[in-house]
């Protein structure tokens, strides 16, 4: 019977061993998938962390170049603006220098007499009677 008993505590004791081992190898499969998986997070937050960076940059690059695009649109829209201006007041200056020689003229012509002209009343002659002419040429000049 102790015979018996050891035999089957020895078998047990080696059954026990061989799970034990089993768990053991188990065990250290579990701590290495764990390990993994705490790498494999680390290297997603790394990569979130990277990826966030760089789109933080791109947005940043975008907006800098949006302003700049932005303010060379603004100073072309200001140049244009500008010289349309200047060729508005030009053409509004000519205007009125023009508007004030047409009332000038206006002006004048309306001051302008416009009479009809008069009939002739005759043909204008000179009468000249040459004995007179003779007879009083020597009085010229005298008192």
């Amino acid at each position: 019977r102790y015979q018996f008993l050891e035999e089957a505590f020895q078998n047990q004791k080696g059954a026990i061993e061989n799970l034990l081992a089993k768990l053991l190898e188990k065990k250290n499969y579990v701590h290495f998938a764990a390990t993994q998986v705490q790498n494999r997070i680390k290297e997603v937050n790394e990569t979130n962390k990277r990826v966030e960076q760089e789109i933080k940059v791109a947005i940043f690059t975008l907006i800098n170049e949006i302003n700049k695009k932005g303010k060379s649109l603004l100073q072309q829209l200001e140049n244009v603006t500008k010289e349309r201006q200047m060729k508005l007041l030009q053409q509004q200056n000519d205007i009125t220098g023009l508007s004030r020689q047409i009332t000038f003229q206006l002006r004048h012509i309306l001051k302008a007499r416009c009479d009809p002209v008069p009939a002739a009343n005759g043909a204008i002659r000179f009468h000249c009677d040459p004995t007179f002419w003779a007879k009083n040429v020597v009085n010229l000049g005298e008192k």
